[in-house]
């Protein structure tokens, strides 16, 4: 049952998600964006979804950055987006909220700016306005440079924190397709570690098994992987941009995010 001050989210359950705090933090090794959001009706949402845009206009940079959440508490939960892979510049970045609920009906939410200088990040830790209305764009920034090696197409990803949720330590090719391609299913491995509190890994994926793009953002994937002896492992479908993340349970904490890329060639790979 909804809260009677926030009865007017009901017209839309992902305005329910709201913004509690923001800030930056000022690291130059790894600069991130966390943001503190809650659960303002203290009602089933279902599962949330979270992007992460940083605001760049640069292809690279420009993905979005996944978190799912399976309950969303009232109290709020944490999310820290990485922002190390930014050129110099200043950034409006935003949040598209979608609840499994009503995944049909996705919510913006524009986040206070921050500036890479230096490879650093700054920003003021701030109490961002929730809105669906739609902000000024910001202007366009300079290309991050290409870290990879020249001619190699590589994976983008986002570590977890070890001592938070569980990760991803190994992906490797078991068959399909390789080089990766847009329209046919390659199946990967995928091994890793979970934490003391993790009993089961969720992974989910934004794209079908034969390429098509899922138009509200994330699914679940099944089966869900037992951890064990601190150890999970599983087989994941993917093709040519297929974005994966693992949800540690019960905890419902956000792990590792990989983005495969088109025409990838998978070997064994290890994360650090």
């Amino acid at each position: 049952m909804l809260n009677a001050t926030n009865a007017n989210a009901a017209n839309n359950l992902a305005q329910c998600v709201q913004v509690t705090s923001s800030s930056v933090t000022a690291s130059s090794l790894n600069p991130q964006y966390v943001v503190t959001i809650k659960d303002a009706c203290d009602t089933d949402l279902g599962s949330v979804t979270i992007q992460f845009y940083s605001g760049s206009n640069d292809i690279r940079s420009a993905t979005p950055q996944f978190r799912s959440i399976f309950k969303l508490s009232k109290w709020g939960d944490t999310l820290y987006f990485d922002l190390g892979n930014l050129a110099k510049g200043v950034y409006v970045p935003r949040l598209n909220v979608t609840v499994g609920k009503e995944p049909w009906n996705p919510n913006n939410i524009f986040l206070s700016s921050f500036t890479i200088t230096g490879g650093s990040a700054s920003a003021p830790t701030t109490k961002p306005t929730n809105s669906p209305t739609p902000q000024p764009s910001p202007a366009k920034t300079l290309a991050s440079p290409n870290s990879e090696p020249k001619g190699v197409i590589t994976a983008k990803i986002f570590p977890a924190d070890k001592s938070w949720a569980a990760w991803i330590k190994t992906f490797e090719y078991v068959s399909g397709p390789n080089p990766l391609v847009s329209n046919k299913g390659t199946r990967i491995k995928i091994s890793g570690g979970c934490t003391p509190a993790g009993k089961t890994v969720q992974v989910m994926k934004n794209r079908s098994d034969s390429g098509a793009k899922y138009p509200n953002g994330m699914r679940y994937i099944q089966p869900v992987l037992v951890c064990k002896a601190g150890r999970f492992s599983g087989t994941v479908i993917i093709t040519g941009d297929t974005k994966i993340s693992i949800t540690e349970l019960p905890t419902s904490h956000g792990g590792t995010e990989i983005l495969f890329r088109l025409n990838q060639e998978l070997s064994r790979t290890e994360i650090d």
